[in-house]
């Protein structure tokens, strides 16, 4: 995300080595869960990993070199033979088609989503700015926002477990607090526990606010779309790509692998979240030249000060200004992004309230002018993913921020920044 991140990367680990793990086996053992063709899991077994799309780094946040792990045998990985994780032997599994891998079957899973699907009565919270306005006190749509882990994972640190560290009800109620009216929630499967997960996700089918956006598993193609295909409609999109760290660190944005994955977004109609690295730019135009059907929505600070020339230059290029953004978007001042990884929360708020005008200023003066010019390619979003972003001292923050900033800007974009632009890019 940023640099001041590097310091504390384990910390962050659900936007780094996670991905790590599932580029290699693991990729292979979500394709055995989904009772994808054995001609095409042989095929993943057969190839040899990238060296530009799996990266192992000194500095990788794992305690052991990826190459390790991903030579061990999947049951030593998880602990626990596949077999069992799955409750099915894996022959049987890769036998029957994508529909019945599944514990249910799949007509069955959907039917039920109403059922299971836990409603949250609406509760408001009346807004109660602590500074000086203007503020748009309208509806919000959150564009980066990471859904908290649906199966525990022992890799992933200080990130909510639903269910546990925070329920579903909890999560819209946040959401009809802030006035939030829809959400892009990245969600990355686990492919040792995939049934498991997808019962999860799936509960979410018939939600209106939440949408689903598929995480990156792995170079394949074929791997992905069998995901889609069985998800049927579940997924809104694709991502969050994070060429800044890993797996993907060094890969270009342009690069032909990930290309086929593009491709196939635009086959579904799905667009692509991506956070590049610093110098990508150039390449990020190259990405959008060659597939002018796919949607790209950008994210991050590594190309903010490219991002309004690639939105002149591109109609399917698209910004989200959130809060990573925009508490961290001063190069020329101590950048935030830090505290806003790693809080504390009371230091995060303690600095935010002593730095609150200076830090809006800043945006507003950055931002402003970009967003007048092309209103329609601007939209607001969170990042929130570490378990005190799910507190209602940082929801406080977060919202008033927000509207503060859309408050600054013009009128008539002031609903465009906020929600609509958002809609019409998911097409609700």
């Amino acid at each position: 995300m940023i640099k001041a991140m590097n310091k504390n990367i384990q910390l962050s680990s659900r936007r780094s080595f996670i991905r790590i793990f599932l580029a290699g086996s693991f990729g292979i053992a979500i394709a055995t869960v989904l009772g994808c063709k054995n001609d095409s899991v042989d095929t993943l077994a057969r190839e040899k990993p990238r060296k530009d799309l799996i990266l192992t780094p000194k500095n990788a946040p794992h305690k052991q070199p990826i190459e390790t792990l991903t030579k061990q045998p999947i049951e030593t990985l998880t602990k626990q033979p596949i077999e069992t994780l799955t409750k099915q032997p894996i022959e049987t599994l890769t036998k029957q088609p994508i529909a019945s891998s599944v514990s249910k079957p799949l007509e069955s899973v959907e039917s039920n989503a109403k059922k299971t699907l836990i409603e949250s009565k609406a509760i408001t919270r009346e807004f109660k700015p602590k500074f000086a306005g203007p503020h748009y006190v309208g509806s919000l749509f959150d564009t980066h926002f990471h859904m908290p882990q649906f199966v525990p994972d022992q890799r992933i640190s200080d990130m909510p477990l639903l269910n546990k560290d925070i329920s579903k009800d909890e999560l819209i109620t946040y959401f009809s607090k802030e006035n939030v009216i829809g959400v892009v929630g990245f969600s990355l499967p686990h492919p040792q526990r995939f049934q498991e997960y997808y019962a999860i996700a799936n509960d979410f089918r018939e939600n209106e606010i939440i949408q689903l956006f598929l995480g990156y598993m792995g170079p394949s193609p074929d791997l992905t779309e069998s995901v889609i295909k069985m998800s049927r409609g579940l997924y809104k999109g694709f991502g969050e790509l994070g060429f800044y760290t890993y797996p993907l660190k060094g890969t270009p944005l342009n690069d032909p692998q990930m290309g086929k994955l593009y491709k196939l977004m635009g086959k579904y109609k799905m667009p692509v979240m991506l956070h590049p690295d610093i110098g990508q730019a150039d390449q990020a135009r190259s990405m959008l030249k060659e597939h002018p059907n796919v949607n790209f929505l950008f994210h991050g600070n590594e190309i903010h000060y490219d991002i309004g020339n690639i939105i002149n230059e591109f109609p399917n290029a698209y910004f989200s200004i959130d809060s990573a953004v925009l508490f961290t978007v001063m190069p020329r001042k101590q950048p935030l992004g830090g505290l806003f990884v790693y809080g504390p929360l009371n230091q995060f708020i303690t600095t935010i309230e002593n730095r609150y005008n200076e830090i809006l200023n800043d945006n507003v003066s950055f931002w402003k002018p970009q967003i007048e010019q092309n209103p329609t390619k601007y939209m607001w979003g969170t990042d929130r993913f570490v378990q005190w972003h799910f507190t209602e001292e940082a929801s406080l923050i977060f919202e008033e921020f927000a509207r503060a900033f859309t408050g600054a800007l013009p009128k008539q974009v002031q609903e465009m920044y906020a929600y609509t632009n958002a809609n019409k890019l998911l097409k609700r």
